[in-house]
């Protein structure tokens, strides 16, 4: 018979697992597809009907393509199996990381597994199509894999590491950040000499492991052994130049804050966690000697960078991707304490600890330089950031804490519903980035039931419309779909093109048209000029936005005859 104990543990660790699969597969398919996502399961489903794929740094690596290739392969391609790859990732993400935590305690693994469930930003980007959530599973499993082989020292686990090594590579080059974290600890930790030894001392499972990084990586980026040239693509030849390229450029701006504005909004118990960290370090003594110095730089940087701004921002913009005077402090801020946390773990031979820490701030600095802020990005922050949270709350009694932890899940369970239920395509939301308007779904929507009822019903895209993606995956099974331009004697049922080419465009038909303004994709970017504590407060709670949100309209021209049978 099961103790009262233990039968609530087994309650409680079922709640959350109901949870965790309903917030990653509840109404996936609701949400309209976001422009790139329209461009990946589109790919993916050409790709498995035998139609050509190339490997296009554009897209990142063709892990994804393949997998979701094999996926409409097996079921059906529908809104929700496009998005099931990365809802799948969601859901084995709190358990491939369980992996790195299996020697502590029992709470330590609980605290991380609800940590993990509730967070907003794990959950929105599990139910959004692209790489990351990938890159997060196959970064723990290779962890997980790595630490089981160093503790076992049996091969199989080698392999499996490879393997997720591999998939790692073909997936997106967002691996250069993981293998930099990774790879510059076991160098500051002096971990590295023990490693080199292991493998050394087995030759053959070594070399094995790395022909299977090798097949894996050759095998997807030559799309099966089917074009040989994008094995070289997937390095050197495109993949490496592209993204320094796009890096340089700054395509996809943001303030060097970006990532941190995110986490106080959405994720609670990293913004409490610092506490649990400065308490930490503020108890060694020479560590609150560099606290003095560090704080005293940064002053003297801020100082300095405020009266010469104007001259100085041109060089930090180009080189560090900063744009206020306090920025450089900011950088000083993240890597001292990113120090501090690996002196001060490696100190007490905590050498898991020191490594989550390392990971989440070498992140945190990566990608605040990196020359693009979107928000999909933010979970390779997050995770190893949480990582390190759950190993720094040690196991309490007092109902007070309990108390305090329930209110902060509570409140990370409202904001995972709030931003990907109740607004998960609105601007309102800044994990919303210029995303595909509900307007337009319903616009498709519209089109599909027309369709039904008069199957000989003709629409096309025309033109350099911004509406091509993700029209190419709402209208796959629509014939010619896509046209550069219209003769006027043609008289398709519906039009689809920019706002700005409506009329002209108009008035080169022969038919009679009727003309409604779409909104296509909508952002909200807060206005720096109304920043405020009071603002800020407001739209936390309320998510009321404190300027005019912006969107970029299309124009439905619809034959005025379209809709008469019904609709």
């Amino acid at each position: 018979m099961v103790s009262g104990p233990r039968r609530h543990l087994n309650s409680l660790l079922s709640t959350l697992f109901l949870f965790l699969v309903g917030s990653r597969l509840w109404d996936l398919a609701q949400k309209p597809y976001h422009h790139d996502e329209g461009i990946y399961s589109t790919l993916s489903w050409r790709f498995s009907r035998g139609l050509d794929y190339r490997f296009d740094p554009m897209t990142h690596g063709p892990f994804l393509f393949t997998f979701q290739g094999l996926l409409f392969k097996l079921l059906p391609p529908t809104d929700f199996t496009g998005r099931l790859p990365v809802a799948i990732a969601g859901i084995l993400l709190p358990f491939a990381a369980l992996v790195l935590l299996r020697n502590r305690a029992s709470q330590t693994m609980l605290t991380w597994f609800v940590l993990c469930i509730f967070s907003p930003t794990l959950c929105y980007f599990s139910r959004f199509l692209g790489m990351d959530a990938l890159l997060l599973v196959q970064a723990s499993a290779f962890l997980a894999f790595g630490l089981l082989w160093w503790d076992t020292k049996k091969d199989t686990y080698l392999y499996l590491a490879a393997a997720c090594l591999g998939f790692l590579f073909c997936t997106k080059l967002n691996w250069l950040f993981y293998l930099f974290s990774f790879g510059t600890f076991l160098l500051l930790s002096g971990d590295y000499r023990y490693v080199a030894q292991a493998l050394a001392s087995r030759k053959k499972a070594f070399f094995t492991a790395v022909g299977i990084v090798v097949f894996v990586f050759c095998l997807l980026y030559s799309t099966l052994f089917t074009h040989l040239p994008g094995i070289w693509d997937g390095l050197f030849g495109k993949m490496i130049p592209y993204w320094m390229a796009q890096n340089k450029m700054q395509r996809i701006a943001g303030p060097f804050h970006f990532y941190l504005t995110l986490i106080a909004i959405y994720e609670l118990p990293l913004v409490l966690g610092m506490i649990l960290i400065f308490k930490n370090l503020l108890f060694d003594a020479r560590i609150r000697k560099g606290f003095v110095l560090a704080g005293a730089g940064m002053l003297i940087s801020w100082l300095i960078c405020r009266a010469q701004w104007g001259a100085l921002e041109p060089t930090f913009h180009h080189y560090l991707h900063m744009n206020l005077p306090w920025h450089p402090s900011l950088l000083m801020l993240e890597i001292f304490l990113g120090a501090a946390c690996l002196r001060y773990h490696l100190a007490r031979q905590e050498k898991l600890e020191a490594f989550f820490a390392y990971w989440a701030f070498t992140s945190l600095v990566l990608y605040s330089y990196a020359g693009e802020k979107i928000p999909w990005l933010l979970p390779h922050m997050v995770l190893p950031a949480y990582l390190y949270l759950a190993t720094l709350i040690k196991p309490f009694s007092q109902r007070w804490k309990y108390a305090c932890c329930a209110i902060i899940v509570a409140w990370q369970g409202f904001n995972v519903i709030r931003s990907s239920f109740w607004y998960p395509a609105d601007p309102r939301e800044r994990f919303v980035y210029t995303h595909t308007t509900q307007d337009y779904k319903n616009l498709i929507d519209r089109i599909d039931r027309q369709r039904e009822i008069d199957p000989t019903l003709t629409v096309q895209v025309v033109g350099n419309c911004d509406a091509v993606w993700p029209s190419a995956w709402y209208m796959r099974k629509y014939d010619a779909w896509f046209r550069p331009q219209i003769a006027p004697e043609e008289m398709p049922n519906i039009l689809i093109t920019n706002w700005d080419q409506a009329e002209a465009l108009k008035a080169q038909l022969m038919a009679p048209y009727t003309i409604e303004r779409i909104p296509l994709r909508a952002w909200w970017i807060p206005d720096p000029a109304q920043y405020g504590f009071k603002n800020f407060l407001n739209y936390y709670f309320t998510r009321h936005t404190f300027n005019v949100t912006g969107s970029t309209d299309v124009a439905a021209l619809i034959r005025q005859d379209t809709f008469q049978r019904g609709e």
